[in-house]
């Protein structure tokens, strides 16, 4: 004899209970243990961030980790001697980072078919000697072009970054120095190279270079504390002033100086620098094709504006941007190792090769 089990509903609707309900324990339990690790990863970071004042750090980090901001943390006050605490709209000044703007901005005009990274920058600027005019847009984008670092006065009363100099006095500067090397050969920081991307975007299209900025990045973006100095409403917000410089409030640098146009001279948030993150990492600002070009490093990219006179602010983004750390300090130079620090705690993965090794080479404050 043959004896047959079928089973019957009540049976079957028992046994689908018991599954959902397994299903449940174990994603939940899942959960808990991803949720635990996050937390342990945040209070890691905040345990760094803690340390790092009794080397004299203040400032404010926001960390963003699979696109979902983890870690805002304020320590010490934008304005020395002063008990108002940092917060994710406080202005700052961020120095370098100002060139990821001037990047964004040629990669966008190349995008709309008014240049190509290409080009030598002469087609732009045909005042420049010969041995500048082929310099091409690409080679200043990366750093290979040759000219020098700055082309500040020397013997000014004040520090390079906030002299007073016109978009002609810039251009003859720059022109007037001999080249460090021939273009291509090397790569060498220069923020010469970053001006002369300003005056090639006001040639290419046909507006101020600020304005071009706000038009094409910056609203687009919607940022709506991100701009240049000298503008009337710095005067009537927070701003983070550096806590032992004697040139240190913003709000009254100079307007419009062609000492830093492209390489300097702006004003953000972190508020405002995350949602340019976010941005541009979505195609929101620049085609697939050009953003690679403004992400040659593909999924992680690092940035750092210092300014001698006492600040510096710092990004680093992970994991194609899923993953950042923005770090803003008035307490001077010397702080992007933390702002490392901070991206290994709260990322999930190793930091990539090149950027451990960019960030081991790095005076650590």
């Amino acid at each position: 004899m043959t004896i047959q089990y079928r089973s019957n509903g009540c049976f079957a609707a028992k046994r689908h209970t018991a599954l959902r309900a397994l299903t449940i324990l174990v994603l939940s339990t899942a959960h808990s243990f991803i949720a635990s690790a996050q937390e342990k990863s945040v209070a890691d970071a905040r345990s760094r961030l803690q340390e790092a004042t009794t080397r004299g750090f203040s400032g404010y980090v926001l960390a963003v980790r699979d696109g979902k901001t983890v870690l805002q943390q304020s320590l010490g006050s934008p304005y020395p001697g002063d008990t108002v605490s940092f917060d994710s709209t406080t202005v700052m000044a961020i120095a370098s980072i100002t060139k990821q703007f001037t990047r964004a901005a040629v990669l966008k005009l190349e995008q709309q078919h008014k240049l190509s990274t290409a080009d030598s920058v002469g087609k732009y600027v045909p005042a420049l000697p010969a041995d500048k005019r082929v310099i091409t847009l690409a080679q200043l984008i990366d750093m290979r072009s040759g000219l020098h670092e700055y082309h500040e006065r020397d013997g000014d009363t004040v520090p390079a970054d906030l002299q007073r100099m016109s978009r002609a006095e810039a251009l003859q500067r720059i022109a007037a120095q001999p080249l460090l090397f021939p273009p291509g050969e090397r790569r060498q920081y220069s923020n010469s190279g970053y001006t002369l991307l300003a005056a090639v975007v006001e040639a290419a299209s046909g507006h101020p270079f600020e304005q071009y900025v706000r038009d094409e990045l910056i609203q687009p973006a919607g940022l709506t504390s991100t701009g240049f100095w000298g503008e009337e409403r710095w005067k009537h917000v927070r701003i983070s002033h550096a806590r032992s410089a004697r040139f240190g409030a913003p709000e009254l640098w100079p307007e419009g100086s062609w000492v830093v146009m492209g390489s300097g001279g702006m004003m953000s948030t972190a508020r405002d620098l995350a949602a340019w993150i976010r941005a541009l990492r979505s195609g929101r600002i620049l085609s697939p094709e050009e953003l690679s070009k403004h992400y040659p490093q593909g999924d992680w990219a690092m940035y750092a504006g210092g300014q001698s006179i006492g600040f510096e602010t710092d990004i680093i983004e992970l994991r194609g941007g899923r993953d950042f750390v923005i770090l803003h300090s008035n307490a001077g130079l010397g702080w992007l190792p933390l702002a490392g620090d901070v991206a290994a705690a709260i990322s999930d993965q190793p930091l990539p090769e090149g950027l451990r090794s960019a960030l081991a080479g790095m005076p650590r404050r």
